[in-house]
């Protein structure tokens, strides 16, 4: 008994050293083995591509740009729109006084060269000192008359005047030259012709300009809009117009006028500054797609260059795609503020750039998840040798002990039944045997229910019966097996169990 207190006591006490540090340190090794395989799942997840920081950075800054690009583009525009309807109202004034003067319709000038150059001579200044004033390449009106007398079909008069040699954003300095319009013009205001010079321009030039003639307008404040890209005839400049109408008293369009916006002027003005050069360039589409004609502004670095290019328009996830036969860009794009118009604003950056942070990215971070994968098992692989595994072993050290106790005390019972042998009278031994001979089932099923020690509940639930009808059994078995009590039953069945004679159920 000494020894079992002891070992008992020593049980006891390493299961309480053990608890909260088997707790601890399975709970260590459990964090470890997760980091390690959340790691292996961002890897995979980042070398598929469906993770990817750099891609959250580089869409950041293409909005940053991109919202500062569309604001200005929006002012220079809707400042543009007010220096046209000015220009509108002017030119309107100025042709109604000309004409009551001369005391002819507008009508009555087509197939009159020498009245409308005067008219044009007249008209020059409110037209050169509005595009002096206003953010663009160039300023223009068209009247619905022509010089030609065979037909009034074929070309359109009006004055069309452009910058000279743009080589940056300001042009007060420029010198005016002129594209459309009477060479009396040029030459009374000392100005060169352009090279490719023309009198009137070509009906079928400018077709979004030339459908506001003989329109009705209620308000001119909402007549104005952005054209499409044309190709102007026989240069290598691409423009689009701030057009509006020009009215007579009665409210209808006898012309049209409005602003240039070249893309070689688009490019000096909106140029990437360095410091966000490394992430492209601004432009400006004809439309969101899948086909449009385009105008890249590209960076001050020259690290993204200006182009005028045809492109293939393609969603990106939630970036855009733009691509030629030998462009490639990426980035986000808006409808253009304040423009009544489809053209859209965007932020670029070349695709093979884009491409390359994302790779470099994509390695940076695989490294990383690299690294920590191989110190989560390596941790976790320590652990297991340093605490997992000793305290694997302590447990099977406490188990073979418990097993010993129970060996123990399974001998310890064994000497008891020796020792109460002798208080139990042979012949009621040999009684009680007769008598387990004579139980019924029910009693026999009752009877080892007493002896493995149920409780009366338990033998009453499990039996399924009520109180008086085991109180009925209990009084038959005692009867039968010579006891006068449950004590006695079960002090005379372990004595046999132990004596080498169990007695059968």
């Amino acid at each position: 008994m000494g020894e079992s207190g002891k070992d008992e006591r020593l049980a006891s006490s390493e299961e309480k050293q053990l608890g909260t540090s088997l707790r601890i340190r399975f709970a260590a090794y459990v964090i470890l083995l997760i980091c390690a395989l959340v790691a292996c799942a961002f890897m995979l997840l980042n070398l598929t591509g469906a993770i990817n920081p750099a891609n959250r950075s580089i869409e950041q800054t293409l909005d940053h740009q991109l919202d500062v690009t569309a604001e200005q583009l929006g002012r220079d525009i809707d400042s543009a729109a007010a220096n046209g309807i000015a220009l509108s109202h002017q030119l309107s004034e100025l042709i109604d006084a000309h004409l009551s003067h001369s005391g002819l319709s507008l009508d009555l000038l087509a197939g009159n060269p020498e009245r409308i150059d005067q008219l044009e001579l007249e008209l020059f200044t409110a037209l050169q000192s509005s595009m002096r004033a206003t953010a663009c390449s160039g300023a223009f009106f068209i009247l619905d008359v022509t010089a030609n007398a065979a037909s009034r079909q074929d070309s359109f008069a009006g004055l069309y005047l452009k910058y000279a040699n743009i080589h940056s954003q300001n042009t007060s300095s420029n010198r005016i030259c002129l594209f459309r319009g009477a060479s009396n013009v040029a030459r009374e205001n000392e100005m060169n012709l352009h090279s490719s010079w023309q009198l009137e321009t070509a009906a079928g030039t400018f077709p979004q300009c030339e459908s506001l003639l003989g329109a009705n307008v209620d308000d001119l404040a909402q007549a104005y809009f952005v054209t499409e890209t044309y190709a102007l005839p026989d240069t290598w400049e691409n423009v689009r117009f701030i057009c509006l109408p020009i009215l007579d008293e009665a409210g209808r369009s006898i012309g049209a006028c409005g602003f240039e916006m070249s893309d070689l002027y688009f490019q000096l003005s909106y140029k990437a500054i360095d410091a966000t050069s490394e992430y492209g360039a601004c432009a400006l589409l004809d439309s969101p797609g899948p086909e449009t004609k385009g105008c890249i502004a590209g960076s001050q670095s020259g690290y993204a260059p200006g182009a005028t290019s045809d492109f293939i328009v393609s969603a990106k996830g939630s970036l855009t795609t733009l691509e030629s036969s030998e462009l490639g860009f990426i980035g986000k794009t808006t409808p253009l503020p304040e423009s009544r118009s489809t053209h859209v604003v965007a932020a670029l950056m070349p695709l093979t750039h884009y491409e390359a942070l994302l790779a470099d990215s994509r390695l940076k971070l695989t490294l990383s998840l690299l690294i920590t994968l191989v110190v989560a098992l390596g941790a976790s692989w320590l652990a297991g040798k340093r605490y997992v595994a000793p305290v694997a072993t302590r447990l099977v050290h406490l188990r073979q002990m418990h097993e010993r106790e129970r060996a123990e005390t399974e001998n310890h019972f064994s000497v008891l039944a020796d020792q109460r042998r002798d208080e139990v009278h042979p012949h009621d031994l040999e009684g009680f045997l007769i008598g387990l001979d004579t139980l019924t089932p029910k009693e026999r099923m009752i009877y080892q229910m007493h002896v493995d020690g149920l409780s009366t509940a338990e033998i009453l639930r499990r039996a399924e019966i009520n109180q008086n009808t085991l109180k009925y059994h209990n009084r038959n078995i005692y009867v039968k097996l010579g006891v006068s009590s449950r004590k006695q039953l079960q002090l005379i069945a372990t004595t046999l169990k132990y004596s080498g004679r169990p007695g059968k159920p």
